[in-house]
């Protein structure tokens, strides 16, 4: 087993699910000591659950994708056929086969493979043709031999745990925290994804939600604890974990404090309602100084004393301009601009206030009742094209923009995207109506 191949194979992207399960099999019984991998064909189709014609079917369009490369191999002496060898793109064996077109019927190429070397490496024979293991810098062993491994790992009712390609993409998410609160999994990598998958698959449906739904749980409390490196993920699924923890309260969830207000969490879908509601509120009014003009050019005044550009970079950010002779120059409607450029900047105190406790990684006390607008609200992916519409929507606006987000994978934002704010907006003002008719009641 290669810890490398197998997050090799892992991280391979455009080819359908069955490819995906075959390949990761395949670099599951890698042998980085002599290189390849060359698992017989009814250990291949068994753990992959599929026919051994849909096995070469597969192979083939593995092979014509560029992703592995075959060698037959024959018993010296004889015309026997042994267990086919593939190589992967990233070891130097694979420019050498990758040209041998397969066969239909057998699924494996043909013609004899050129070597000075025994077909099979082994005590006997010596060292590989594959690798000079005098300059191979990194020799991994295999951890345990295929024939040995066949069938051992099984669940609590005696059937094979087979990680499919959809309880693989679980499990990758899993680890690198997509989807999740929290991020990714501290130091995961020291694994490999076919083994997380394989203690993933003992588990029942049942208990493989629980692991996931206290995933996040488990981690806030290494960091309250100061843990850095949480145990291995395959270690808190085959331990349990999960079973010593309180239940889980969703990561989005507020938390009541004595003042009957609420704690939101940042990000959250009470945090983004908030959020929304006070843009959508409108700018408050702002002071405006009478002789804004002389405020303005005092300061422009003071930065060219030390820096021109500084105080070009100044005027800039007032809408204003230098003139040639380094003179600033204000068009005639200046208070207004001025005004509505203050308005954008101080005029939405409560989504400072918002922002600041976003920065300090702190919860943010709201109101109690605003936990209505929680179902107004969806997650987000971090980076995802309705993030960018998002993005774009609060420039256009001339809103400020999220704060860093840190390891967060979501955030959340109104249901429906912009085009959905209407909605949203009417459906958040008529829960803040019934609030306080109820207060006045």
């Amino acid at each position: 087993m290669s810890h490398f191949a197998t997050n090799w194979a892992i991280r391979q992207r455009g080819i359908k699910p069955g490819l995906k399960v075959v390949l990761w099999h395949l670099a599951d019984c890698h042998n980085p000591a002599y290189g390849g991998t060359f698992p017989s064909q009814e250990y291949l189709s068994d753990q992959c659950e599929i026919p051994r014609s849909t096995l070469n079917t597969y192979l083939d369009q593995l092979e014509t994708a560029g992703l592995i490369a075959r060698e037959q191999r024959r018993k010296e002496g004889s015309h026997k056929q042994e267990r086919t060898r593939y190589y992967f793109p990233f070891e130097k064996e694979f420019a050498r086969f990758s040209s041998v077109n397969p066969s239909p019927e057998t699924g494996h190429g043909e013609g004899e493979p050129e070597s000075r070397n025994q077909a099979a490496p082994s005590p006997e024979n010596g060292d590989s043709r594959v690798q000079n293991l005098d300059s191979n810098p990194v020799r991994e062993p295999v951890k345990e031999p295929v024939i040995e491994r066949e069938g051992r790992e099984r669940d609590a009712d005696g059937h094979k745990a087979q990680p499919n390609a959809d309880l693989i993409k679980r499990v990758q998410k899993f680890c690198t925290g997509h989807g999740y609160q929290e991020g990714e999994w501290p130091k995961w990598e020291s694994s490999t994804v076919g083994h997380i998958a394989k203690q993933f698959a003992l588990l029942s449906a049942e208990d493989q939600d629980a692991a996931c739904s206290h995933r996040d749980a488990f981690l806030a409390k290494c960091k309250r604890e100061g843990v850095k490196k949480p145990m291995p993920v395959a270690n808190y699924l085959r331990d349990r974990v999960w079973e010593m923890l309180p239940a889980p309260q969703s990561a989005d969830a507020p938390r009541r404090q004595s003042d009957g207000r609420i704690a939101a969490p940042i990000f959250g879908p009470v945090y983004a309602g908030v959020r929304m509601l006070a843009f959508l509120n409108g700018p408050v009014d702002v002071a405006m100084p009478a002789n804004i003009r002389e405020i303005v050019q005092t300061s422009f005044d003071a930065r060219a004393r030390t820096s021109l550009p500084a105080a070009t970079r100044y005027a800039h950010g007032k809408g204003l301009s230098v003139g040639a002779a380094g003179e600033l120059v204000f068009p005639e409607d200046f208070e207004a601009q001025e005004y509505e450029r203050r308005r954008l900047a101080e005029g939405f105190p409560e989504v400072t206030r918002l922002h600041a406790a976003a920065r300090d990684r702190q919860h943010v006390s709201v109101a109690a009742d605003f936990e209505r607008l929680k179902p107004l609200c969806e997650a987000v992916p971090v980076g995802s094209d309705m993030w960018h519409d998002w993005r774009e929507f609060h420039l256009r606006q001339g809103w400020e923009w999220l704060p860093d987000t840190g390891t967060m994978r979501v955030v959340y934002f109104p249901k429906g995207g912009p085009d959905g704010l209407w909605d949203f907006e009417r459906a958040a003002r008529s829960l803040v109506a019934a609030r306080d008719h109820d207060d006045a009641a």
